[in-house]
């Protein structure tokens, strides 16, 4: 369902995939200071890395199909398990660290990013990109 990315250093920061490499070009002609690349998390539910981390938010980039695997509305692999792990770990890990801001950068620029019952903490941007 989806593709291996591929992982590129762009301005500095290894990027895995066009998603996160089109986000840190905006963050980068933006004139603002880019992000580094996050460490790994321990949570009680098991280990989350974030893509990026700001000194106050952590960054998590998304394209519109693995948002929904994130929020476990759809299987990763046709035919896979669906699950919200992911999410929970951003949850929980906004509510005890840091805020984490979930980037969509979706095809689709009428793509619904609404998350019901969203943790005031977690903060979602969507960006259209072909």
């Amino acid at each position: 369902m989806f593709k291996q990315a591929k992982i590129r250093t762009i301005h500095g920061l290894l990027c895995q995939g066009r998603k996160e490499e089109f986000y840190i070009n905006k963050v980068f002609e933006s004139g603002k200071s880019l992000p580094i690349k996050a460490e790994t998390i321990q949570t009680p539910l098991g280990r989350y890395t974030p893509d990026f981390e700001f000194p106050d938010r952590f960054i998590e980039i998304k394209g519109g199909g693995t948002f929904r695997v994130l929020l476990g509305e759809e299987a990763y692999i046709r035919g896979g398990k669906v699950s919200d792990l992911q999410w929970r770990k951003i949850q929980w890990v906004s509510q005890n660290m840091k805020p984490v801001e979930i980037i969509v950068i979706a095809k689709d620029e009428h793509q619904d990013v609404t998350i019901p019952n969203k943790p005031n903490q977690v903060k979602v941007t969507k960006y259209h990109h072909k």
